[in-house]
């Protein structure tokens, strides 16, 4: 489950300003930083952490801290974009720009440790066609030590993120990384089986008693792993004490293992009385338990994944000229089907990425071609069965090339792509 799921960058702006990271910068901890926010508010401290990265989360862990503390939100200087997507954008950035937060300039050191600390926590199970159905599913644990402007959230002014949730952590320098695998497989594929239990309205009401009361989400988190290894216990599988992702609200709660192997469910459903009391009647759990297909790639195996995202400009004279090759009886890929077209396209694009396609990606689909503005697109997708690699790109037909017979005889003609690449490192 996401640490800090609700936390989002806000009220950023940029500058050209430059700052150096001072030598006398203050060395804290995490939980320094959340439990005395105000004394180290707008200064230049160091802190070694683990940081977590997700949908809407690029967050230090703090889950020792206590409970009732605010996240603190990461954000890189320079003109370095927040690697994830947030509710704030703050995905794109300007070239040459530097940061600025609250008139304070934030400049990024570029060096190999920043560069390994981006790519291992880029580095995500795909789980497009894997049998796993991952979402967020990090290959490593990633530790460093950041030094940077601490900015406290206020009860006045509110704080950074979603409703104020926040403090702030701006990078300035990354050093000291360290990168530890997760029980997370990397490639490979897999079959998932799944059986159910329908409860009486006893068993789910012993089932129901074993999540205790709880408050705040690490707490929460073993009451939910009580209730489920209680479902577990139905299908002798002893949980434990092993480690797995939770998920619970209400009457419904799941947990997941670290490995991806092993999930288990339960919905508890009650009835409603006179007012606002009910019953519970019963409940409906889930096992299911997933094999190797093919292998995954050893733990010890570095992986590195790429965030494919680019546009590809094309002229008129360039559009004009791929029309006359084609006239030409050249290239005549480019007048056949969306799918034929798609698949010497995903080659061009390959080769402008510098990238190495997976011998196991297949085509997955192609879009009905829509006319927007005179111009017919299409968006074409392939999966990498291994779960290596996800690659999306797009077509397009231009209107001024048409001459009275239609789309007939208009080239097909790259001009985008995105994805995401994960190479086993040399």
């Amino acid at each position: 489950m996401n640490r800090g799921a609700f936390c989002a960058l806000v009220a950023f702006a940029l500058s050209t300003a430059t700052i150096s990271v001072a030598e006398s910068s203050l060395v804290v901890s995490s939980c320094d930083l959340t439990k005395n926010p105000k004394k180290y508010s707008n200064q230049l401290v160091q802190v070694r952490a683990k940081v977590s990265m997700g949908f809407e989360d690029f967050t230090l862990v703090t889950s020792d801290c206590g409970q009732d503390i605010r996240p603190i939100w990461l954000a890189f200087g320079g003109d370095e974009p927040t690697p994830i997507i947030s509710t704030v954008n703050d995905h794109e950035r300007a070239p040459g720009s530097v940061l600025k937060v609250n008139g304070h300039p934030v400049p990024l050191q570029r060096n190999a440790a920043l560069e390994l600390f981006k790519k291992k926590l880029s580095a995500n199970r795909i789980g497009m066609a894997d049998g796993l159905g991952c979402r967020e599913c990090p290959l490593y644990d990633v530790t460093a030590t950041m030094t940077g402007m601490f900015f406290a959230a206020t009860d006045n002014d509110g704080g950074y993120g979603h409703l104020g949730s926040c403090h702030l952590f701006a990078i300035e320098q990354i050093a000291d990384v360290d990168a530890r695998r997760t029980a997370v497989p990397a490639g490979g594929r897999f079959t998932c089986s799944k059986e159910s239990w329908s409860t009486s309205a006893t068993e789910a009401q012993s089932l129901e008693a074993r999540r205790k009361p709880c408050r705040g989400r690490y707490d929460c988190g073993a009451a939910v792993t009580d209730e489920i290894a209680a479902v577990a216990e139905h299908w002798n599988d002893p949980i434990g004490t092993a480690e797995g992702n939770y998920t619970g609200f209400g009457n419904w709660a799941d947990w997941r293992s670290a490995d991806l192997l092993r999930d288990y469910s339960i919905q508890i459903h009650r009835q409603k009385k006179r007012g606002d009391s009910s019953e519970i009647i019963g409940a409906a759990a889930t096992r299911t338990v997933c094999k190797p297909v093919s292998a995954p790639y050893p733990s010890s195996a570095p992986i590195a994944c790429r965030d494919l995202s680019d546009r590809f400009p094309v002229s008129k004279s360039t559009a004009q000229n791929v029309q006359k090759q084609v006239r030409l009886g050249n290239d005549s890929w480019r007048i056949g089907s969306p799918e034929r077209a798609a698949n010497v396209a995903l080659q061009d694009a390959a080769h402008l990425w510098q990238l190495e396609l997976s011998p196991q990606l297949k085509q997955d689909k192609c879009m009905r071609p829509v006319v927007t503005k005179g111009d017919q697109f299409t968006w074409c997708s392939w999966v990498d069965q291994n779960s290596m690699q996800v690659i999306s790109i797009e077509l397009i037909r231009f209107g001024f090339l048409r001459h009275g017979d239609g789309w007939n005889g208009v080239p097909w003609i790259l001009i985008g792509g995105s994805g995401t690449a994960c190479t086993i490192e040399k």
